[in-house]
């Protein structure tokens, strides 16, 4: 089995420049989760590109 991790932080990890740090992870098991995934991520950036959806929906997160 493949498994695939994509990871982010955003911020810096240090009490004295940020009060908050965020980190976040997808992981898929397998090629063909991460492929079906990749394909509604574009699906959705598109939308979004192309003003199918307002920023409150957005926001709201359209791949749910």
């Amino acid at each position: 089995m493949d498994l695939f991790i994509y990871s982010d932080e955003s911020g810096v990890f240090d009490k004295i420049h940020n009060e908050i740090f965020v980190y976040d992870g997808l992981i898929f098991l397998g090629k063909e989760e991460k492929d079906d995934y990749n394909r509604k991520y574009l699906t959705a950036e598109k939308a979004i590109r192309y003003g199918k959806y307002s920023h409150d929906e957005e926001q709201m997160g359209v791949m749910n």
